[in-house]
């Protein structure tokens, strides 16, 4: 059958995407939402576990869900769990209209009056500048030299990470809100629907065995 999108199309949506955090377990088992789910009364990560079923000594079917490690220890009160499944389709049926909320809140961001940028990167690049003739006439060892040019770039790079408007990913979530979401994700293999959420999705709070709220990126 024809793709419904090609690879480059499914690579553009997937803002987030770090294939270097991407890492199976030690039984090679692919948990979806592994460093997304949150627990809604310590904070922490909730962590992955599986079990088996499908009747009396059969082990056809596995369920996978999410809980508090520190439930175990009494560290945490919270002793529910969230099924991965029912995650997965929460997810997927709801997606349209996550993306919309996300849409919108984008959109009503860009209405607001925008703060002063917190770093002065004209200031920064003048430092820059007078540092070359300091360096140049002598005034610093390449060592001084090289740190301190290291220091002053790496103010200006993350000056430019803050001042990055989340409006620049608007066009990537309409973009999701044509293709044809479902039918591209179920043709894929575990490991790139996981790639597929952990590029979208920040953090997913829950509350009991509920998904309360998604966190895109």
């Amino acid at each position: 059958c024809p793709a419904y999108v090609t690879k480059e199309e499914w690579e553009s949506v997937q803002p987030g995407k770090d294939s270097k955090n991407i890492k199976k377990t030690q039984n090679g088992r692919v948990y979806l939402f592994t460093g997304l789910m949150k627990c809604p009364s310590c904070g922490r990560n909730m962590t992955c576990t599986y079990s088996f079923g499908g009747g009396p000594k059969s082990y056809t079917t596995e369920y996978v869900s999410y809980r508090c490690k520190y439930s175990t220890s009494n560290i945490c009160e919270n002793k529910k769990r969230i099924s991965e499944r029912y995650a997965e389709a929460f997810l997927l049926d709801n997606f349209a209209d996550l993306i919309k909320a996300k849409i919108d809140e984008i959109e009503h961001e860009r209405l607001q009056p925008k703060s002063k940028p917190k770093t002065d990167i004209a200031a920064l690049r003048e430092k820059l500048r007078r540092l070359n003739v300091i360096y140049m006439n002598g005034g610093k060892t390449d060592k001084e030299y090289t740190s301190e040019v290291a220091e002053i770039n790496a103010q200006i790079e993350k000056s430019h990470q803050e001042d990055t408007p989340k409006e620049d990913k608007l066009e990537e979530y309409k973009k999701l809100l044509k293709m044809d979401i479902r039918a591209m994700y179920e043709v894929k293999s575990k490991e790139d629907k996981r790639r597929f959420w952990r590029g979208l999705i920040k953090e997913i709070y829950v509350e009991g065995n509920q998904i309360k709220e998604v966190i895109f990126f």
